[in-house]
């Protein structure tokens, strides 16, 4: 496939081809920073024909403009930018050498990274602090058990983990853990009503949500709401996916759910966003990502929802890992790609402090290549 649509623009002469487009979007006829699929389709149409696929505009394109508007369709390569003007930052790589798989929460201005998966391909307890003022990494108390997968996530007192797996087998675990950094100690909750894995985790004032996940055997769409107060989990409405390895975030007091995939072997990602309404208990489909992708990590910075990387991108061999960045915006239900990583990873978690959200460790290469690499994706907020 890729060397026929390279013979193609490799054989029409220039002066045949047309304008894609004169904004940071090659194909984006609209200037609207989105390349939309009909716009797509009439860049790829022009390849074939003398037609203009933005008839207001008669200016000859480079080749360069026509192949990058190209991979856009066929590889989902991110080629449009969102107008944050993000800039990426090396960080001090993780003290306690590679994980991947690990959860990731981040408190008082702490980053913490949380179990996951060694070298060794197995789990492990460890915890590990990045303290963004300093810039340095200690060791807090380990998990009580070693976990891999977890879900993570903090409120504005703790932190707290939900699920995971153990050992090399993956099994299933409906533990869920409470970290207080004042005393430096884990204390047990509640467990899950339901043993899954690679679930995704989210505080929405005093209720803890967890979503989706895997039970072993099959991924699940369940959707349990940890009251805090009573320390009773409650049932609520299931996701509309059986999905795993998927990320949940809170904006403005409601519940997102976004990606996963449906097979354990991230074959069969989804792109769908989802919105809870929790007055009328039931998930709301927003506009999907413009990658579908698993394994990824996503933050909320201010009035968006930003997510990067995952897996599994047959398009980027050897890896067949995602440097895709695409930032969705919660006004007005629009996705549009930004700069992007520059260590593709998966299996890793994201957290937002200030303007930047921090990304630590996780995977360079679908399935097992844990990394100690971490770095951040800073904007200048307005």
């Amino acid at each position: 496939m890729f060397a026929i649509i390279f013979l193609v623009v490799a054989t029409v002469p220039v002066a045949g081809l047309q304008q894609v487009g004169r904004s940071v979007c090659p194909g984006d006829c609209d200037g609207d920073g989105v390349v939309r699929g009909e716009e797509i389709e009439r860049v790829v149409a022009s390849l074939f024909s003398r037609e203009a696929p933005c008839p207001s505009v008669g200016d000859v394109p480079a080749v360069a403009e026509v192949v990058a508007a190209v991979s856009s369709a066929v590889l989902a390569a991110p080629v449009c930018a969102t107008g944050l003007q993000p800039r990426w930052e090396a960080l001090p790589p993780l003290a306690g050498g590679p994980r991947q798989e690990v959860g990731v929460a981040a408190l008082d201005g702490v980053v913490y990274v949380i179990g996951g998966i060694t070298s060794a391909a197995v789990g492990v307890a460890t915890v590990e602090a990045f303290d963004t003022r300093t810039f340095a990494w200690h060791r807090v108390a380990p998990l009580p058990r070693a976990l891999h997968h977890v879900a993570a996530v903090a409120d504005d007192r703790f932190v707290y983990t939900a699920g995971g797996y153990v050992g090399a087998r993956f099994i299933p675990v409906a533990d869920v853990f409470r970290y207080d950094p004042d005393t430096d100690g884990w204390e047990a909750l509640a467990p899950l009503p339901v043993a899954v894995g690679a679930a995704a985790a989210a505080v929405r004032g005093g209720f803890l949500h967890v979503v989706g996940g895997g039970t072993g055997a099959r991924s699940s769409n369940q959707h349990h709401m940890l009251d805090f107060q009573s320390g009773v989990w409650l049932r609520r409405a299931a996701l509309p996916d059986e999905v795993n390895h998927l990320a949940a975030v809170v904006w403005r007091d409601t519940l997102y759910a976004v990606g996963g995939r449906r097979d354990p072997s991230g074959v069969q990602n989804t792109a769908a966003l989802y919105r809870y309404d929790e007055a009328n208990d039931r998930w709301e489909p927003r506009s999907p990502m413009l990658t579908a992708r698993s394994g990824h990590a996503a933050a909320v910075l201010k009035d968006w929802l930003v997510v990067f990387g995952g897996e599994v991108n047959p398009a980027n061999f050897p890896s067949f890992v995602y440097p895709h960045v695409e930032v969705y915006e919660f006004a007005t239900d629009t996705w549009r790609s930004d700069v992007a990583m520059p260590v593709p990873r998966h299996g890793f978690g994201a957290a937002a402090i200030g303007s930047a959200v921090y990304l630590p460790g996780g995977a360079t290469r679908a399935g097992f290549g844990e990394t100690s690499w971490s770095d951040r994706w800073v904007v200048d907020l307005p």
